[in-house]
């Protein structure tokens, strides 16, 4: 090891005698070529009798162009100590001397050198494989586009493969309870009317209307005897069913297909409030995605206005109106305002299943000449599912 040595005294042979027993080279330098000569050591060491604006200024010099161990003896001061800390000196010996303690700081820096190039020397073997792996990534990724040119042929007919699996997806759910799968639809059109009124783009907007449908993927592996359950959750109930926003994003997620991507994201996010108070995350405001803060407007809007067994039906009006005021708390005022901006285009939808409805229901009490006993009239399902 080479150690660049500066002193203000005139000998150095008793240093250079001492320090040659344990492998170190001294490399002497004067005061006008101390910082010209780091490129040639590993290590520094400052004899110094005292700490003046010119040393410090080279000390600083010094630090700032290596990041080679600097070692400085100097007279015990409480104040230089101080100002060498913070020029970022690596250790302090008071003199005079002791040999012992020399060698022994000395002996510590060899090897926190050598540890460093040690470091190093591992750093470049990641490097390494890192560049080779980037190669290989590379012509991984040449091939790919290799294999994309020769499916191109086969792009419509997997648009079309990717829609019916959607449509699969989405009645997965739709196998839990049948007044799931018309909750999710409506869902997934309010939210691409409130997107359009924001302003969003038409890309946007279409793959919001697919996606938002799927925001409860994740119920499929909620137990139905939660799920179904009459009357209110118990705390360890409730907890288990939060776990659906991440089991449908761990479900959706990964895909290229860019509908399910942004489907993983709205199940993860779409019982986040504004307040920070929702779940899985508690995130708060702009931290949301803005596709989970349509969807959570939406979703609450149709559980509001639909049966359940556990909560009583709201009037449109009431729903709405519980969506405003809960504006900057629970939902995104943007959002909320654009909803108000659609509020008619979203009356219609419930208007046209309501009218749907009674023509269905009228059909099936004229075919089957009344009610059965037992019975429940009109819209009122025995289902018990829980949004």
């Amino acid at each position: 090891m080479r150690l660049l040595f500066y002193t203000e005294d005139s000998s150095v042979a008793w240093l250079e005698d001492m320090l040659s027993k344990i492998g170190v080279e001294i490399v002497q330098c004067n005061e006008r070529n101390i910082n010209k000569r780091l490129n040639e050591v590993e290590g520094i060491f400052l004899e110094l009798n005292g700490l003046t604006d010119r040393l410090t200024k080279e000390i600083k010099e010094m630090r700032s162009n290596t990041n080679r161990f600097i070692l400085v003896a100097i007279p015990y001061n409480e104040e230089w100590l101080e100002i060498l800390a913070d020029l970022g000196v690596d250790d302090v010996i008071f003199k005079p001397i002791n040999p012992c303690e020399l060698i022994g700081v000395i002996e510590h820096m060899i090897l926190v050198r050598r540890f460093h190039e040690a470091k190093m020397c591992r750093m470049m073997k990641q490097i390494s494989i890192v560049r080779l792996q980037q190669r290989e990534i590379a012509r991984y990724m040449k091939e790919e586009e290799n294999l994309v040119c020769e499916l191109e042929t086969l792009r419509k007919e997997k648009e079309v493969l990717a829609q019916e699996l959607l449509a699969v997806v989405s009645k997965v759910i739709e196998l839990k309870d049948y007044e799931i799968h018309t909750h999710t639809q409506r869902v997934g059109r309010i939210s691409a009317l409130i997107a359009e009124k924001m302003g969003s783009s038409q890309v946007f907007v279409e793959l919001l209307e697919k996606a938002a449908p799927l925001h409860d993927m994740g119920k499929v592996f909620v137990p139905e005897a939660i799920l179904l359950k009459r009357g209110k959750l118990t705390d360890e109930e409730f907890e288990i069913m939060k776990l659906h926003t991440i089991f449908g994003y761990e479900l959706l997620k990964g895909s290229r297909s860019p509908v399910l991507s942004l489907a993983a994201e709205v199940s993860l996010y779409h019982h986040e409030r504004w307040n920070g108070k929702g779940y899985p995350h508690g995130l708060k405001g702009d931290e949301i995605p803005l596709s989970a803060q349509i969807v959570a407007v939406a979703d609450s809007l149709d559980a509001m206005v639909s049966h359940r067994p556990y909560k009583a039906k709201k009037s449109f009006d009431e729903a709405a109106e519980e969506i405003r005021n809960l504006s900057g708390i629970s939902y995104s005022p943007d959002v909320v305002e654009a909803f108000t901006g659609v509020i008619d285009e979203i009356r219609e939808l419930y208007d046209w299943e309501l009218k749907r409805d009674g023509i269905i229901s009228n059909s099936n009490h004229h075919r089957k000449g009344g009610t059965r006993r037992g019975e429940n009239k009109g819209h009122e399902s025995h289902r018990r599912t829980r949004w």
